[in-house]
């Protein structure tokens, strides 16, 4: 099973399936999470859906149109834009794991983060396992950067959490965000169903008989 953002969330709703969009309201602390919950659409033909607080940043847009908006987001990609002074917290988006995932399931966590506008300031950029005191943190880049891609695996289990931050790193009122080129959350087979699906195939490969 794959869970992918761009294709998963077309931001109508949030809570939408197991993709969240929020924020962490300590700048300087990227864990916690709260739901946004104001909405509105802008830009070309209303095409870009922003999720965000009531007074601005952070938010988290998704473009529903069929043209490239701001010169970075794409037709169906998401973007992250942390706050700026007064409200320098982080954009989050949060993936919860499904009831329908097993115990101990291997997931890996692939994308590509593109930055762009690096005179905008410095961003930081984190994947977290859990939140509060059990939070690990699986990927961190700080700085200035035109494209950030990533892939870690994790074990995880029914109800935990996968969060994404971006935050405003060096805290200029510029800010900057960070368009989602891709993010992908796939379960990691175990290696007992991998043998099992080679020895179907082997059987089967066996069984066909010669035309005559």
């Amino acid at each position: 099973m794959t869970w992918d953002l761009n294709a998963d969330a077309d931001a109508t709703a949030n809570p939408m399936g197991a993709w969240s969009y929020g924020r962490s309201e300590d700048p300087n602390d990227p864990v916690p999470f709260t739901l946004h919950t104001n909405t509105f659409n802008a830009g070309p033909n209303n095409d870009l859906r922003i999720w965000d607080l009531a007074s601005g940043h952070p938010n988290i847009a998704y473009n529903k149109g069929v043209n490239e908006l701001e010169s970075h987001i794409g037709p169906g990609e998401h973007n992250m834009h942390p706050g700026t002074d007064p409200n320098p917290d982080y954009a989050k988006i949060r993936f919860t794991v499904p009831a329908s995932v097993a115990n101990n399931q291997q997931v890996q966590i692939q994308g590509l983060w593109d930055r762009p506008n690096p005179t905008g300031g410095n961003d930081d950029m984190h994947i977290f396992h859990n939140n509060g005191t059990t939070a690990t943190e699986l990927f961190q880049n700080l700085g200035i950067v035109d494209d950030v891609p990533f892939d870690v695996t994790v074990t995880v289990t029914p109800g935990d959490f996968i969060d994404f931050a971006v935050g405003n790193h060096d805290g200029v009122e510029g800010g900057g965000a960070a368009s989602v080129d891709s993010l992908t959350i796939t379960e990691v087979p175990e290696p007992t169903t991998v043998m099992l699906v080679g020895l179907s195939a082997l059987g089967l490969l066996c069984c066909r008989r010669p035309r005559s």
